[in-house]
């Protein structure tokens, strides 16, 4: 499937955490092809998101997103905390 992490991260700009959230999309993109629990906890976030409007993604990330919560790393020995 494809994901259209330039316009999830973009439909996020104004939002305060963008910067969080993008980076969370970068990290999801990348596991997707690593396989395992990860990919599959990115798989889901990322169908989530794509089927979701920019007006959509923008009052997620506004109100209910918190930075890391999309990391498919967490939980994992890959999880590098800042």
């Amino acid at each position: 499937m494809y994901y259209d992490i330039e316009r999830i991260s973009h439909a996020a700009e104004p939002c305060v955490h963008h910067r969080a959230f993008a980076e969370d999309l970068r990290r999801c993109d990348n596991a997707l092809g690593m396989g395992g629990l990860m990919g599959i906890n990115a798989e889901c976030w990322l169908n989530i998101l794509n089927s979701m409007t920019d007006t959509q993604i923008a009052e997620y990330v506004s109100t209910k997103y918190k930075p890391g919560i999309l990391n498919p790393f967490k939980n994992t020995s890959l999880y590098i905390k800042r």
